[in-house]
């Protein structure tokens, strides 16, 4: 029983370590300041949550559901964080929407599994139709055809900069 407890310890001082390390390799990116590396900082300090959920989740810290969850909420902003890449990268607003309405497909897949994980229908649950609802909203907030010039301004002075 103790040999549990420290291997316990032991996976979790592992992943609070690798966590630890991913944040630094993060600040290294974000102190270029360019807009590519601050979206790489982003990127690692998200995969390492995702790892280091996993991580609690495979010790007994959390649930399984619980990491799932929180798993489904980092990889939705790992997608947003990729599409802000193809905006900035003036990729063709086709692009940008077909990956940001794939990501939108995939963040409520996820939902949908974490629902089924807990039993309920999802066609009757609040929070699907709510997460549902939330999605599209932030659909239109990034669709590069809809935004104002005031969000697009910023844009502007990223390119010049």
């Amino acid at each position: 029983m103790e040999s549990k407890e420290m291997d316990k310890d032991l996976t979790r001082q592992i992943a609070e370590s690798k966590l630890q390390k991913s944040i630094k390799d993060a600040n290294r990116h974000h102190d270029n300041w360019s807009l590519h590396s601050q979206q790489k900082a982003t990127e690692i300090i998200l995969n390492a949550k995702i790892e280091f959920n996993n991580n609690l989740a495979e010790i007994g810290d959390i649930s399984m559901e619980e990491a799932f969850q929180r798993n489904a909420e980092l990889q939705y902003q790992l997608r947003i964080n990729k599409n802000q890449s193809l905006r900035m990268g003036n990729a063709p607003a086709t692009t940008v929407m077909a990956d940001l309405y794939d990501a939108q497909m995939e963040y409520l897949e996820n939902i949908k599994k974490i629902n089924e994980l807990r039993d309920t229908e999802t066609t009757n649950s609040d929070d699907w139709r709510l997460a549902l609802i939330q999605q599209y909203m932030d659909i239109e907030n990034l669709n590069p055809c809809t935004n104002d010039k005031s969000q697009n301004k910023e844009t502007d002075e990223v390119r010049k900069f």
